[in-house]
């Protein structure tokens, strides 16, 4: 962990994504426990993998879930480390923009130097201590005043997930924002 990551920890936050409804995965995930509260992989759930990825890196009273509020007696129960009013039950299904401007208003609210990461609740990560070396050097970007973006490389285009196209390493945004891709 860098120095800068180590002053910026108490203002660093992780909002888990868990909102997902058991569609992709049927007949194993259902809507009553969607794949993030299946275990598929290893011994734990993935929602509890991802609080457990994190943890190293954030204390456990910084780790929040946006879940539907359908879904909130089972992140309570998978995750009872973590404080209950930072589990947030979204009464309606939004995806993913809303939810986490929601959760960033919170978290500004809470410490206006928060550095929020943001993580799905139900990926494989192979190398988690390479994840966590990513993640460590983009807090310290981020208590720069950094916007750092951590993604893969696409194989394949699908209109499931999202793109960004931009040049290698920083570059002003339109705002003046600095901005990573890692």
């Amino acid at each position: 962990m860098t120095k800068q990551s180590l002053e910026n920890m108490n203002h660093t936050y992780a909002v888990i994504m868990a909102g997902g409804e058991g569609t992709r995965f049927a007949p194993l995930s259902t809507s009553e426990r969607p794949k993030q509260f299946l275990n598929f992989i290893g011994d734990n759930t993935f929602i509890r993998q991802t609080f457990e990825r994190v943890l190293p890196l954030v204390p456990a009273e910084n780790v929040y879930v946006s879940t539907n509020e359908r879904y909130v007696n089972l992140v309570s129960e998978q995750i009872p480390e973590i404080p209950s009013l930072n589990i947030i039950g979204e009464p309606l299904k939004k995806n993913t923009a809303p939810a986490l401007a929601y959760c960033a208003k919170i978290l500004h609210d809470r410490d206006e130097n928060a550095i929020m990461i943001c993580l799905p609740s139900d990926h494989f990560i192979a190398d988690e201590n390479g994840f966590r070396l990513a993640l460590d050097r983009m807090i310290s970007l981020a208590g720069e005043g950094y916007l750092a973006t951590l993604g893969m490389r696409p194989t394949c285009p699908s209109p499931d997930y999202g793109y960004i196209k931009a040049q290698q390493g920083c570059h002003p945004g339109n705002n003046g924002t600095k901005c990573v891709l890692f």
